[in-house]
């Protein structure tokens, strides 16, 4: 038996040889160029992100942050008692963060009220109040 179909070409026959294209140069398209900047810079901007993110679990936990309630030992500070005027009561205090503030009380119905830094132990300002 005689096969008369005619004999296949082989595969490396068929399969062009790179440079024997019309239309390559040898060159990615530029589509590809700018999907590989992209690709490029979006990795790096992740390894920075990474060494951010690091940096700054690593500098939490060494820096020991400032407490707020924190305060110098007696004698460190500059005042160490508030002068308040003659008859004046002391009527409310508040305390925000490391500012003092109170209120006074004083003769014929007026009211005083002075801020301090607890930080510092001095005298930040006074306001007085008077009816007329």
């Amino acid at each position: 038996m005689t096969d008369n179909t005619p004999p296949q070409p082989s595969l490396e026959e068929t399969s062009p040889q790179a440079g024997q294209d019309e239309g390559y140069d040898g060159a990615a398209p530029p589509s590809t160029r700018v999907l590989k900047a992209v690709v490029i810079v979006l990795g790096l901007l992740l390894i920075a992100g990474f060494g951010l993110v690091a940096t700054t679990i690593i500098y939490r936990l060494t820096v020991e942050p400032e407490s707020a309630t924190s305060v110098p030992p007696k004698g460190l500070w500059g005042v160490e008692s508030i002068p308040l005027p003659p008859g004046g009561k002391v009527e409310d205090m508040i305390l925000e963060g490391d500012r003092l503030v109170v209120r006074v009380a004083t003769r014929g119905g007026g009211a005083e009220i002075i801020i301090m830094d607890i930080r510092r132990g001095h005298e930040i300002g006074r306001f007085s109040m008077e009816r007329k």
